[in-house]
């Protein structure tokens, strides 16, 4: 048994290492454990000085004492108050600690698109998977108690507090009634807590918070229910909302019917039925609740690209193939973001159990063939994004490998210093998680990290190009265009001709002051056929300049055929005719653009000038005063009302 001790103490050690590795080189080849590598080199180094202090046996003893008093003193008070005073803790955290930018993921997208379609009939993209989840959006769109639409934003952060609150619930619950000692428990909840997917609680804007709840949720009801603590009627309520929640939780499926032949092994008409039951139940609510069914079907059509490509990448939209190394690395970085003690305790502590305790075990076999299916749902999907920026899509098919090795700790096994070692690997834990949640409230931090992720190993040229399009637009929002430019630039070495892309560089370089730079890409862009209408309006002014009017006529016109709507563009137009003293048509573009909605002064000054050349008296005073509204000094504009106002009392007004 002393052995199986250091056994542990490897682990934690080989958890250590690999953080300082991270924390030196940060870099995206340890994205799941580098995060104190966007910190002062003094701060990781006190992190790793903590855990060194809290190594050393005399230390240790005297912490793990002084917490199991505080806890005893604490355990004095009423459960509610101890859950209240603990979830306000974590709720005050994520209050000074909510994730920022949103560039990792796609909770830019999210925020950004929701607001355009989660009200219409159709279920957006961005909840194609999603059903439940789309249903409690909108549920809390419709329901909220402001008189304005809320922004997306605190609609997520609402449902991320009920999230944890429903969390602390189940950590409370399952930790309750243990035999274990009762600071041992303490640990074990805070090692459940202190997990890698805490992260979804701070404000972080996706669709699968409620997922990983609901996981972790299925795992210990399953669990209570083979203790005969609850009905098995509740971990497969679970599973119908998992499922609902993201229909990539089917993959469960095995450990649901291994937990209902597990509790009816005695009457397997009773656990056939109660399969048919779920699965008619899962189909109807789906169906009442306005999702397509069908579209689920494409994930297993011919030529998806969904999975991973099992030897050879043979498309742009795959970053490796399943059996090879760099998806190794990757997933490892995953598992080791969400539970990074997962792996190891369960390869530790599994031989170490009593062999009646192991293989006939039905819990531990519930929990493992659950860690099983999460392992093969995690290792055969593509992540469209890069498993760093899709890890909240795999971290609820993770949460095995965190239930399982608290199981396993709770188990009757003979660890010396066992508490001690729990302290330990939950201290880890902490300060795992806890730097991660840091750069994801730093707006500088969370960048910095985003600008390591970009390895050409680990993303696919697809994801590449996503990558580079959303930091170049982030940039550009921000008005940093040299930082712009320079991941336009990443994209197009890419795909040099997109149009759009190549749209936005132009705007770069025209922001930059390069104006031949900015012609060039125009020029580019009109040649590729670029559908916005901006492009092309923005070249006819750049020809205006060069005094190639028909060229400038031409390319506005194309504008206004792309979008007839197009104020700039009829502004210009009209510009372009007065030069070439066609009136009519000038005044009738002025006159769209007016009508449009546009009200930039110089507007009216033009648009009053052809009304004084063409004789409409009436029209130009009515455009000159408004002008003149903004522009009270321009001299030669009053002087010419002035000329206008003579001529209407003359009654020269043209019919």
């Amino acid at each position: 048994m002393s052995r199986l001790k250091y056994f542990l103490l490897a682990a934690c050690a080989i958890v250590l290492i690999l953080h300082i590795w991270g924390a030196v080189y940060p870099s995206h080849e340890n994205w799941g454990l580098h995060f104190w590598g966007f910190y002062e080199k003094w701060i990781a180094a006190s992190a790793l000085g903590l855990i060194i202090l809290f190594s050393i046996p005399k230390i240790q003893s005297s912490a793990i004492n002084y917490l199991d008093r505080f806890a005893r003193a604490v355990r004095k008070l009423p459960w509610i108050v101890i859950f209240g005073l603990t979830s306000g803790i974590i709720i005050v955290a994520i209050y000074f600690f909510p994730a920022k930018l949103h560039l990792l993921g796609d909770g830019a997208v999210l925020l950004r698109s929701v607001p355009r379609g989660i009200m219409g009939d159709e279920i957006t993209l961005s909840f194609r998977n999603q059903p439940l989840m789309f249903w409690i959006y909108r549920t809390a769109m419709a329901l909220h108690p402001f008189e304005a639409t809320p922004n997306p934003y605190t609609v997520y952060y609402a449902i991320d507090i009920v999230a944890v609150l429903g969390y602390m619930i189940l950590v409370f619950w399952s930790l309750r009634s243990s035999p274990q000692p009762f600071i041992e428990r303490v640990l074990l909840g805070c090692f459940f807590v202190f997990a890698g997917g805490s992260q979804f609680f701070f404000g972080y804007v996706e669709n699968y918070v409620l997922l990983y709840v609901m996981t972790s949720t299925y795992l210990i009801t399953g669990w209570m229910a083979l203790e005969k603590r609850v009905s098995i009627i509740v971990p497969i309520l679970c599973y119908i909302f998992m499922v609902l929640l993201h229909l990539g939780s089917l993959v469960f499926l095995p450990s649901l019917l291994l937990l209902i032949i597990f509790k009816w092994k005695k009457n397997r008409l009773l656990a056939a039925g109660f399969i048919v039951t779920v699965g008619i139940v899962g189909l109807s609510v789906m169906y009442f609740i306005g999702f397509n069914l069908i579209d689920m079907t494409r994930h297993l059509r011919s030529g998806s690209v969904d999975f991973l490509q099992p030897f050879i990448v043979k498309d742009g939209h795959f970053p490796y193939a399943m059996f090879s190394l760099p998806h190794l690395l990757d997933w490892l970085n995953g598992s080791m973001l969400i539970a990074p003690f997962g792996l190891l305790l369960i390869v530790i502590l599994i031989p170490a159990l009593p062999s009646e305790r192991r293989w006939k075990n039905p819990i531990l076999l519930f929990l493992l063939s659950a860690a099983a299916c999460g392992i093969f749902f995690t290792w055969i999907i593509n992540s469209a994004l890069g498993l760093a920026r899709d890890w909240d899509l795999f971290a609820s098919f993770f949460v095995p490998l965190i239930v399982l090795p608290i199981y396993l700790l709770l188990q009757p096994i003979e660890i010396p210093q066992r508490r001690n070692i729990i302290f330990l690997i939950a201290l880890i834990a902490f300060l795992h998680t806890a730097p991660w949640i840091g750069v994801n409230a730093s707006p500088e931090k969370h960048l910095a990290r985003m600008q390591a992720l970009n390895s050409p190993l680990l993303l696919s040229k697809t994801a590449q190009l996503v990558y580079n399009e959303s930091l170049a637009n982030y940039f550009f929002d921000n008005e940093r265009y040299a930082d712009a430019r320079t991941y336009y630039e990443y994209y197009m070495k890419i795909d040099s001709m997109n149009p759009r892309i190549i749209g936005n560089i132009a705007d770069v370089f025209r922001k930059l002051g390069e104006r031949e730079k900015y012609f060039y890409m125009l020029n580019r862009a009109v040649a590729n056929n670029s559908p916005d209408p901006g492009v092309y309006s923005n070249l006819g002014v750049e020809y205006a300049n060069r005094r190639d009017t028909a060229r400038a006529v031409q390319l506005n016109e194309k504008a206004i055929a792309i979008n007839p709507t197009m104020q700039k563009a009829h502004a210009n137009l009209g510009i372009l005719y007065m030069s070439t003293k066609n009136y009519k048509l000038a005044d009738q573009h002025f006159t769209t653009a007016i009508n449009l909605g546009m009200r930039e002064p110089v507007l009216f000054r033009y648009a009053g000038d052809v009304c004084a050349l063409t004789g409409e008296y009436g029209r130009a005073l009515n455009y000159y005063d408004t002008y003149l509204s903004s522009n009270p000094a321009d001299k030669r504009v009053q002087e010419m009302r002035k000329e206008i106002f003579k001529n209407l009392k003359a009654g020269l007004q043209k019919p």
